[in-house]
């Protein structure tokens, strides 16, 4: 047998995890955002699939640190999966409420999908085989793909909605194959072909839309290019209609990405710009979700410790969101970040027990780290003054900046005046370089190699030496003729 290395004792004591470390690690991926009615909150995802919609539910209900709201969650998600095809998602929810499982529900259902399958995959079979209109082909692809994406199976219907494409008839269907592929991928994880298809729809006249430009989103979420999702989600929001989903998300959802995104990664001037003064973004975010609202004009007005209350409700809401969840706390940071570093700004030397009241959420301990950990970052230029408690600015001095760009333009003054007469020098005493007078080639001269070839250098180190040879012969005569 294989040999096996014994841990050591400090290896083992690495590994153990205190009760209270656990618990703290536990309540740190939990939320205690309250979603409210849980009829409401799942009625506010009508226009989202059914599969998306159990798995927002489960997110809920695995993530709430509410026990109340966990278990409406999870039989809520119960009972929308029955209402479809997906049996796995229904047998995660009622293992995390600890119920039974409906086996002959799950066994009929099992049994209706495999039938579903065969039929749809035979139909697709006999068209292709008989070179039926492409139309029939894209439509039965289509209905193949739903069933997949109603079974749970995202990947699997990706597949199916990919293959559409090829039997596209007209730009609107090739928008439609854009939607149902970003929509799959979404549920998949494939935020490559998210951003692929997404693309795709938007050189497409007419192509985009509010769930293409949300899938964008997302896909630029996953990669943590906070900047581009903001401005996608903007105008996923901007764009958006007077219903509530846009097929990915509620315009809630999206109104909260955009808010959030934008506060974590715009300056000041872009937040101006685009959210705070914007009328349309103002309107529509605030018909969606007031408080999106308020932490982006907060932000902007440099109400910092509203925007930070604001923002860490925000946070919590996302935490219970499938899709910004894993990115939920680093856009907190991102905006904690921002909020400290613009505060400090504009003060030559702040305390940091004053400023650290200024900030609600942030105690005086946690303050002068966060200021520390700017500082280490280069997003503070400041220094701490730890006997005062105080942070002192370092403001470069205009005077000596003033003096040492007055000597550097000097500096380059008299090189530019030193090569210009050393050129003139050159020039008037015929100190230049020309080549020589080459023979007219002959009949024989045509298969002999060419002459080497002699750089410039070699010209001027030359003609030196013609130079130095010709002055010491010159002086030999003279000293000879004086002898």
């Amino acid at each position: 047998p294989p040999r096996t290395r014994t841990r050591t004792r400090k290896e083992m004591e690495a590994m153990e995890v205190s009760p209270e470390e656990g618990e703290s690690r536990k309540e740190e991926e939990m939320s205690g955002f309250l979603v409210g009615d849980m009829s409401a909150y799942v009625a506010r995802y009508a226009g989202v699939p059914l599969v998306a919609r159990c798995r927002r539910l489960l997110t809920v209900g695995r993530l709430s640190s509410d026990d109340g709201q966990r278990v409406a969650a999870l039989r809520a998600c119960a009972a929308e999966a029955k209402g479809g095809l997906d049996t796995g998602t229904y047998k995660a929810a009622c293992e995390l409420l600890g119920e039974a499982v409906d086996e002959a529900w799950t066994a009929a259902t099992d049994e209706r999908f495999r039938s579903s399958h065969e039929r749809l995959e035979g139909e697709v079979a006999s068209k292709r085989s008989l070179g039926s209109a492409k139309e029939a082909i894209w439509e039965a692809y289509g209905r193949l793909g739903d069933l997949h994406l109603e079974r749970g199976e995202a990947a699997q219907a990706l597949k199916f909605y990919v293959r559409m494409r090829d039997y596209s008839s007209s730009t609107q269907k090739s928008v439609e194959v854009c939607r149902k592929v970003a929509a799959a991928a979404a549920e998949a994880g494939n935020w490559g072909h998210v951003a692929n298809y997404a693309a795709k729809a938007e050189m497409i006249e007419g192509g985009g839309g509010a769930l293409l430009k949300v899938a964008a989103g997302l896909a630029h979420l996953d990669q943590k290019q906070y900047e581009a999702a903001a401005r996608k989600f903007s105008e996923a929001i901007l764009g958006g209609d007077d219903d509530d989903s846009c097929g990915l998300a509620s315009f809630r959802d999206v109104a909260a990405y955009a808010a959030l995104t934008a506060v974590a990664s715009f300056s000041r001037q872009q937040l101006r710009a685009d959210c705070a003064e914007n009328p349309k973004f103002k309107k529509a975010v605030g018909r969606h979700h007031p408080n999106a609202l308020v932490v982006a004009t907060a932000a902007r007005s440099g109400d910092y410790a509203k925007t930070l209350l604001v923002a860490k409700d925000l946070r919590d809401e996302l935490k219970l969101d499938p899709y910004a969840a894993p990115h939920a706390a680093t856009l907190y940071e991102l905006v904690v970040d921002r909020c400290v570093a613009q505060f400090c700004l504009p003060y030559a030397v702040v305390s940091l027990d004053q400023a650290a009241a200024e900030f609600v959420v942030l105690d005086a301990a946690a303050f002068e780290h966060k200021v520390v950990e700017l500082i280490y970052k280069g997003h503070i230029k400041a220094k701490i003054d730890a006997k005062n408690r105080t942070l002192v600015a370092n403001h470069p001095d205009s005077r000596h900046l003033a003096f040492d760009a007055v000597l550097a333009k000097g500096a380059a003054y008299l090189s530019e005046l030193h090569a210009l007469l050393l050129r003139m020098s050159c020039l008037e005493h015929d100190f230049v370089i020309r080549p020589a007078p080459s023979p007219p080639a002959g009949p024989d001269d045509l298969n002999s190699p060419a002459p080497p070839r002699t750089s410039v250098l070699d010209h001027a180190s030359n003609t030196l030496r013609r130079g130095f040879g010709a002055a010491a012969r010159a002086g030999l005569r003279r000293r000879t003729q004086h002898q």
